[in-house]
């Protein structure tokens, strides 16, 4: 008895003690759930996201001229191999097809947030020109037969690297267009001071009513009708090059989906673009 009248707050140090033990675990807990919502957050996986804004490849800018989303009779390769005219009839195995249209020779892409769900300012826009080792063989007829073509393309045409390394063919011998059409990208290399104007266009929505209720049409774009983002690039002459540049983010913060237009005021004989698309860090 005389040790508890020695300590009368005996019982309110013990509920004292037994409070901040309760209020460190409390804080102890709520640390630990704070640090593994940030480890679950930074360990998720990340990765780069390439977008391509063509529907295959080596598309033709001809001298003086625009190809973009929605142009037709542009020249381009899709990704069989076939040497076609955007959103045109052609003449594939040897029959003009009359009732079927060729695909875009370019495409609208979806952009998507980073892992937290906010727009990604890291993303680029890359174009690679002047590649002719890109470019199939031509061909005639349906089993890929080559053929002999006329000037100025007889040169070692054989076995000239553009004509023997296209990866894309259905058979791995020889390398022919399947199926075939007789149409041919040219290879004559641009001038030095042939520019591309590339225009990037921003679509805020393919459905009017946002997410809800039927939409007016089938994938009806609301579209900004003057590009808010355009870059020239010089395609050196002959030289093969691959250019990037950074898109700024009032540019990616009011687009859901992006196209591109391509301009060229070159008075020469144009240039192939091989590829062109968005790189988008995720």
């Amino acid at each position: 008895m005389a040790l508890f009248k020695s300590c009368p707050n005996f019982g309110q140090n013990i509920k004292g003690t037994m409070k901040n033990m309760f209020k460190k675990i409390v804080a102890v807990s709520a640390g630990l759930l704070v640090g593994g919502a940030a480890f679950a957050q930074n360990s998720q996986t990340r990765t780069t996201r390439f977008l391509p804004l063509l529907t295959g490849y080596n598309v033709l800018v001809a001298s003086n001229s625009t190809v973009g989303f929605g142009v037709t009779n542009t020249l381009y390769t899709s990704y069989k191999g076939q040497i076609l005219h955007s959103l045109t009839n052609d003449v594939v195995n040897g029959t003009y097809q009359s009732n079927i249209l060729n695909p875009d020779a370019f495409q609208m892409v979806s952009l998507v947030p980073d892992a937290n769900g906010d727009i990604n300012a890291n993303a680029a826009l890359v174009i690679a020109v002047g590649n002719t080792n890109w470019i199939p063989i031509a061909v005639t007829n349906s089993v890929g037969q080559w053929f002999i073509p006329t000037l100025p393309y007889t040169t070692n045409y054989a076995t000239a690297a553009w004509a023997t390394v296209w990866p894309l063919a259905q058979s791995a011998q020889p390398s022919w267009m399947y199926p075939a059409t007789t149409n041919m990208e040219s290879i004559t290399a641009a001038t030095a001071t042939n520019l591309f104007t590339i225009s990037l266009y921003a679509v805020a929505t393919m459905n009017p009513q946002g997410a809800f209720g039927d939409t007016i049409g089938a994938n009806y774009p609301i579209v900004e009708t003057t590009s808010t983002f355009t870059w020239t690039v010089n395609c050196t002459g002959s030289t093969p090059i691959v250019l990037t540049t950074n898109l700024p983010v009032a540019f990616l913060q009011h687009a859901k989906h992006v196209y591109a237009k391509v301009v060229t005021s070159d008075i020469g004989t144009g240039n192939i673009i091989n590829q062109l698309g968005i790189l988008q860090p995720q």
